[in-house]
């Protein structure tokens, strides 16, 4: 394509854009809006996979031993429980572990060490998981243990919390999708009506443009670029504003939640894969409405 060609399209296609102004912005603002619910749901998401990833790996089960169990039944237990499906690693923590790691935890209790029965601690079974989806099966094997009375007094598992953040972060994905798939369709209405605008305005001059030999593609081109343009600002937009906002809102979260330790990706992880998708959404968009457009309302 040769630059004075290109050049031409570039300025048919900008001043379309400023003829139309008002319904320019509404289909950059629609664009925009799709991209920013697409920008914001993705880094909510990765942060909470993230944050379940970290969470599985430092995940345990602990099954606590009756007191009243000797070392041979704490034997018998270990070797049955290292056989269940699905265990990585089981670790034993004795009485005095147990006693050591509690005065470390709550060292203003140390004075009162002496009045406290060494088994006041329970021994413990601290278990580490191959494969966190296959928790429930381990949890209800270590129950049948409890209900056979064979040693074990009691399991303590933090599933639930999994499965809790689980479906708020599936539940973000499915909202976030809808009112993205509402607001693409918005987007390409809107974007349809603001190229057949340009195309009722230009209606003579296309059809002279025709008379004296210009093809289909050199009268389309203008269209489509002002479809790429339009989806382009409107990609560019909410993810530079959210890009911008991004640290300061983790930094600000970490601060309010800062009591749990939480990892949150960081911006440049986040951004390398929203900023092309969004611009190839935001593009794909402006495009098709065009395309759509032209087919329509272009007789050519």
């Amino acid at each position: 394509m040769k630059f004075r060609t290109l050049s031409y399209y570039l300025s048919e296609a900008f001043k379309s854009l400023f003829r139309n102004r008002l319904m320019t912005l509404a289909s950059i603002l629609t664009v925009a809006s799709c991209i920013f619910i697409l920008t914001f749901s993705y880094s909510v998401a990765a942060n909470i996979d993230h944050f379940l990833a970290n969470l599985e790996e430092s995940l345990n089960l602990v099954a606590f031993i009756e007191n009243d169990v000797d070392d041979a039944q704490v034997l018998q237990l270990l070797s049955e429980i290292e056989g269940i499906d699905n265990i990585a690693q089981v670790e034993f923590v004795s009485h005095e572990e147990a006693f050591s790691r509690a005065m470390e935890m709550f060292s203003e209790v140390r004075d009162l060490e002496l009045g406290i029965p060494i088994t006041t601690f329970p021994r413990s079974f601290e278990i580490t998981m191959a494969d966190v989806s296959g928790y429930s099966e381990v949890v209800t094997a270590l129950y049948r243990i409890i209900d056979e009375g064979r040693g074990l007094d009691e399991v303590r598992y933090s599933l639930p919390i999994i499965t809790t953040i689980s479906a708020i972060n599936t539940g973000i994905r499915i909202v976030s999708m809808l009112m993205i798939i509402v607001l693409v369709v918005l987007a390409n209405v809107i974007i349809v009506n603001t190229i057949r605008l340009t195309v009722n305005a230009r209606r003579t001059e296309i059809t002279i443009m025709k008379y004296i030999g210009a093809t289909d593609w050199f009268i389309k081109w203008p269209f489509i670029i002002e479809g790429m343009l339009i989806g382009l600002i409107g990609a560019l937009i909410p993810v530079l504003i959210v890009w911008t906002g991004y640290n300061g809102a983790i930094e600000a979260l970490a601060g309010f939640i800062g009591v749990l330790d939480v990892e949150f990706r960081p911006a440049t992880d986040i951004f390398m894969v929203v900023l092309p998708l969004a611009v190839a959404i935001g593009v794909g968009i402006g495009v098709y409405g065009s395309v759509v457009s032209m087919r329509k309302h272009l007789n050519v």
